[in-house]
């Protein structure tokens, strides 16, 4: 005798599950933060870091956090907050008062705008966005954000006494 063919009724589930999310399309991500490693600095030490330099954790949390950051937009970031700071920074102009400098292998530094993203405590991720002029002269996304440096200590952009 052959057993009666039962349903699965998680696979049933599911499948149904699947039928029901909304389509997505690509120009759902036109306003999306990228992440690029283009200009990464590796030549400002011991003021900045390499990936090597941070703990486990540090790195597990970049990596978390930067996959959380590409879901949204830049405008969202800057209007969310973390202990009276917003997550994402722009500053224009390169910091003045910073222990960095620039790297000389970044096109029209002046023209770029300057930001950066808090992690935690004093740890950011220092880079910058292209002007939305620099964007359509190069064919470019205003919604890359070019990391150049780690930061564990704060010090791209300063404002605590030492």
């Amino acid at each position: 005798m052959s057993k009666p063919n039962k349903t699965n009724k998680t696979k049933n589930s599911v499948l149904k599950s699947l039928d029901s999310l909304e389509e997505s399309t690509f120009e759902d991500a036109t306003d999306l933060i990228t992440i690029s490693f283009k200009y990464f600095c590796v030549n400002q030490k011991p003021v900045g870091q390499v990936f090597a330099d941070w703990k486990d954790n540090m790195r597990l949390d970049l990596l978390q956090k930067f996959s959380e950051y590409t879901k949204y937009s830049r405008q969202h970031w800057k209007n969310e907050f973390s202990n009276g700071l917003p997550l994402l920074a722009e500053y224009g102009n390169f910091p003045l008062n910073s222990d960095f400098s620039i790297p000389k292998n970044i096109p029209c530094p002046d023209e770029l705008i300057w930001s950066r993203f808090r992690l935690m405590q004093k740890v950011r991720v220092c880079g910058f966005f292209v002007s939305t002029d620099i964007a359509k002269k190069y064919t470019l996304s205003v919604n890359t954000f070019y990391v150049v440096f780690l930061d564990k200590d704060h010090r791209f952009y300063k404002t605590e006494k030492e």
